[in-house]
């Protein structure tokens, strides 16, 4: 695989385990896989095959690329909401949890597997947010996103073991006073966890 080739320094071991032991639906991973090998029809990869005059992106002006994930206008604001969760999740510095992960996820998040898992599932919906063809990106309709997302994962019984009450970080503060003690304890006394980000062996 070219992508591999291209990025000899990353885990693609560690990345390919949690992409397809991620709790989420074969459609989300599909789209992530793709975003990972580059697969997106940016203006950069258009403009390579004669598809489009400008490799240029609409919003910033910057070389299209994958950077609109993290980086270019609304989706900067919306990058930074949802690392600040993860942030919080994990109960560590911003700094330590770097715009990579939405294309090279190769982290793993001890000592609780239901916190590597909810990671996972919040950077596979950031992805999938973006890749919904002319959908009008804002930090605002993300944010409904994401809740509308958390409120159908509620439903698998299969939801408490997999990721615990972790998702709950994305509830309105207002509400995550009406939620159980566990959960609770859940976004107040979370114990630290300890981040590997694992390079190519």
């Amino acid at each position: 695989m070219h992508i591999v080739r291209n990025y000899p320094n990353v885990n693609w071991k560690c990345l390919w385990t949690n992409l397809y032991t991620a709790w989420i639906s074969d459609t989300q991973r599909s789209k992530w896989y793709m975003m990972i090998h580059d697969l997106t029809p940016t203006n950069d990869r258009l403009a390579a095959i004669k598809l489009t005059e400008t490799n240029r992106c609409s919003t910033c002006e910057a070389i299209d690329t994958t950077h609109r994930l993290t980086l270019c206008g609304e989706s900067k604001l919306i990058w930074n909401w949802t690392r600040a969760r993860i942030a919080a999740i994990t109960r560590t510095k911003l700094l330590y949890v770097p715009e990579t992960w939405t294309l090279r996820p190769v982290f793993l998040i001890c000592p609780s597997p239901q916190r590597h898992k909810d990671i996972m599932w919040m950077l596979a919906h950031l992805v999938n947010y973006h890749m919904q063809g002319k959908r009008r990106i804002s930090l605002l309709d993300y944010i409904e996103f994401m809740r509308r997302a958390r409120w159908k994962a509620d439903s698998p019984p299969t939801r408490r073991t997999a990721v615990g009450n972790y998702l709950s970080i994305l509830d309105p503060p207002s509400s995550r006073t009406t939620h159980t003690p566990q959960a609770r304890h859940t976004l107040g006394r979370l114990p630290l966890a300890v981040i590997y980000t694992l390079s190519a062996a």
